[in-house]
């Protein structure tokens, strides 16, 4: 299979457009995420469209919208989405998040998103790789400000961040009204620090309550075998479990 199709179970992926390839992250993200209740699902960012396909084999009957400023992405993403079969409702919009919000008609249950993170480390020499990667064009205040506005009163927010930008990002949610319910604590292998945390964020009203904290490990000791964890986590898009 050529490197640029990465086939899951339901699902095929053409990376070759996007610059963000199929990563551990967003995979961790979409099979983390609690999207099996929502009605409308928004994921900001939306790259090949992995997340938007992981969410409709997730619930089967969610309308989800998938955003990207990226033209290609866009491209590859609406391509992916009309191989599969939840074709008829996933919407890719090539439009930055600010200019969808000014045309959204109404609001969503749940929001996703693998969002750009580095903030002044060395700018990658592509730029739609600059642009999936930094915050130049999506800093976190704005991100914050963005999903509270798109988000429903009783919906939920599931973002996967670098551990320490994720608690950079939780303090500027809560400026907006967003506040930690839930979050997941990514371990490479045993013994070594969380270098990804997966949160879940809901508005108002949620200040006061306790935060729950889950642990992943994704690999053993062995490089590339992975813990029963993860495997019971991925086993219904991964190909190899």
């Amino acid at each position: 299979m050529p490197n640029h199709i990465f086939q899951f179970k339901q699902f095929t992926i053409d990376q070759s457009l996007c610059a963000m390839k199929v990563g551990t992250d967003g995979v961790t993200l979409g099979a983390v995420a609690e999207v099996e209740n929502a009605k409308r699902v928004l994921d900001i960012g939306c790259g090949t469209g992995l997340l938007c396909l992981m969410t409709a084999q997730r619930n089967e009957s969610a309308e989800i919208v998938g955003i990207d400023i990226d033209e290609d992405a866009v491209r590859g993403a609406t391509q992916n989405v009309e191989a599969s079969k939840w074709s008829g409702r996933i919407t890719i919009v090539g439009k930055s998040l600010q200019e969808f919000i000014a045309t959204v008609p109404s609001t969503f249950d749940k929001i996703i998103t693998n969002p750009p993170y580095f903030e002044d480390s060395l700018k990658a020499p592509k730029a739609s790789r600059t642009l999936a990667r930094h915050t130049d064009s999506l800093p976190f205040t704005e991100l914050a400000s963005s999903v509270s506005t798109l988000l429903s009163d009783d919906g939920s927010l599931s973002i996967i961040l670098p551990t320490d930008a994720h608690d950079k990002f939780e303090k500027i949610a809560e400026q907006y009204g967003l506040y930690l319910r839930k979050k997941t604590l990514v371990y490479p292998k045993p013994g070594a620090e969380a270098k990804r945390t997966v949160g879940e964020f809901v508005k108002c009203g949620m200040q006061n309550a306790e935060c729950e904290i889950n642990e992943l490990t994704i690999e053993t000791d062995v490089r590339h075998q992975y813990t029963e964890d993860y495997i019971k986590l991925t086993k219904e898009f991964y190909l190899k479990f």
